[in-house]
């Protein structure tokens, strides 16, 4: 009787699970949300400059800045650079 009962709780698990990822794997395939557009060409960067100094990200395209940020380093952004000089 215990085998049986046994049984049938792994029974409904494995149940529950094959219905779970079939449920996310349909969901997915069946998206109500229009995937992002990309941006054009003439807006898309080729690489990136982070000027430590001026705490500023460049977006870079063809030798040319198209957008600059202000970006965040924290307190002690060069504190592992000082300790290299030191020793």
């Amino acid at each position: 009787m215990k085998r049986h009962r046994l049984f049938r709780v792994l029974l409904m698990v494995a149940l529950m699970v094959v219905a779970v990822l079939g449920y996310t794997k349909v969901m997915a395939r069946i998206s109500l949300v229009e995937p992002p557009v990309q941006a054009a060409d003439a807006l898309l960067a080729d690489h990136l400059i982070v000027s430590k100094a001026d705490r500023r990200l460049y977006l870079m395209q063809d030798g040319r800045v198209l957008q600059s940020y202000d970006i965040a380093m924290g307190a002690r952004w060069d504190g592992g650079a000082q300790a290299k000089r030191r020793g």
